[in-house]
């Protein structure tokens, strides 16, 4: 394992003889040796993900991995906590790398430094608005981690079925009424208007609302409560019924082909919704039609909902806390967000980024948006909702979508069952 290693990091120098140090990165000295400790799933990953791409320009700092991959298989989330913080306290890494459902279970147990101050205003200043503003949210205004991707998501759609159908092509403004009915305009049984991949039309209904700027779970006198049957929900559910019954979008028991493919990616639905890093799978599938992509809809089109990924913290015991943040400077660089998105599919999250800098790029127009906080949290309190109803949510969704019950009738049926959940 040692020699694969060794190669590893002689033919990644090799690789990047040819290119310059990305600059920013000014306290890392190539003259001097490191020592650094990281918090992370395991040593092997780490290496593939990072450690070989960094020792590749920087073989003079020794890393050294902490594993973590036993704690996630802790019990609960309260032992988890516990034992996270237990490691983090016995092993004093200096740097954490961590997912963004993971990072806050330091952050909220204080085992993390704030970075605003220890990273500088350049650094902080060219990280996307909309990442900046969600870290800064879950830190209270200070930055306890910063992200090296996020991801957001985007509508795609088929360029040759367009054209084949003569239907107009949507624009960046579209919403989810004018998506549909273009849906709906493509012949079923030859093509799919819309193809959804959860195929849960629970979700669907969610995602357009929550776009469209609706909360079905409400503050009311300082308790939540559940308030589903109104004219705005009814309008977006009978749209959604009616696609459903046009056979413009598919239904719960018709995900994909039977090969496991998604009919967008083989060529036989025209529009889908997923994730930016969908854009990567479409040029690694080598699809046949030429395709391109849309900002998904929302109520304000000067933001979107969007989820940083890939955080890096410092240790608030760290010795080293002035390397840990140089190391972070030169992650934050456009080549390892290259490499990071070449390997991940997730977007760099630095606005000096390859992409950012790149207005013909399919996604360069998520780096023009800010983060939709209030969509966000939205989607916190339906998370957040006892999970009997959030069953009785979907079984009840299908069943309208089906034809079983009335539309009204299963608006005020979930909720009314949710607000009993919530006494």
């Amino acid at each position: 394992m040692r020699t694969i290693a060794a190669a590893a990091v002689i033919v990644l120098s090799l690789l990047f003889a040819g290119c310059s140090s990305d600059g920013g990165d000014g306290m890392l000295d190539r003259d001097k040796s490191y020592k650094l400790k990281v918090l992370y799933t395991d040593q092997e990953s780490f290496m593939e993900k990072y450690g070989y791409y960094i020792q590749a320009d920087y073989p003079n700092i020794e890393l050294q991995v902490v594993p973590i991959a036993d704690v996630w298989q802790s019990g609960s989330f309260e032992d988890i906590q516990r034992n996270l913080v237990r490691r983090m306290e016995a092993e004093e890494p200096d740097l954490v790398f961590l997912q963004s459902w993971q990072m806050p279970l330091l952050q909220q147990a204080g085992q993390l430094k704030p970075l605003k101050h220890l990273l500088g205003s350049e650094t902080i200043g060219n990280l996307h608005p909309g990442v900046k503003r969600l870290l800064e949210r879950e830190g209270d205004g200070e930055l306890y981690s910063i992200a090296t991707t996020f991801i957001a998501e985007a509508v795609f759609y088929n360029k040759d079925l367009f054209q084949r159908y003569r239907i107009p092509v949507p624009d960046d403004t579209a919403d989810w009424k004018q998506l549909l009915e273009l849906a709906g305009r493509f012949p079923s049984g030859e093509t799919l208007g819309f193809y959804w991949p959860p195929a849960d039309p629970g979700i669907l209904l969610e995602t357009i609302g929550l776009s469209e700027g609706l909360s079905y779970i409400q503050n009311q006198n300082g308790r939540a409560a559940v308030a589903m049957n109104t004219d705005s929900w009814a309008n977006i559910a009978k749209r959604l019924k009616a696609a459903y019954d046009a056979g413009a979008t598919n239904r719960p028991d018709e995900n994909g082909s039977s090969d496991g493919e998604d009919l967008f990616r083989k060529g036989e639905a025209a529009i889908t919704a997923a994730d930016s890093g969908y854009a990567q799978k479409l040029v690694d599938a080598g699809v046949s039609f030429e395709w391109g992509v849309l900002p998904l809809p929302s109520a304000d089109l000067t933001k979107m909902v969007l989820m940083p990924e890939y955080l890096i913290a410092i240790n608030k015991n760290s010795r080293h806390a002035e390397e840990a943040a140089a190391l972070i400077r030169y992650i934050q660089g456009d080549k390892i967000s290259r490499l990071l998105y070449n390997v991940s599919s997730m977007l760099p999250s630095s606005m000096t980024s390859t992409i950012a800098a790149d207005d013909s790029h399919p996604l360069h127009y998520m780096y023009t948006r800010d983060a939709d906080t209030a969509a966000l949290d939205s989607w916190e309190r339906i998370q957040n909702m006892p999970l009997e109803f959030a069953s009785r949510f979907h079984e009840t969704i299908q069943s309208m979508m089906a034809g079983k019950i009335e539309v009204r009738e299963g608006l005020q049926s979930i909720e009314q069952f949710g607000n009993e959940q919530l006494q």
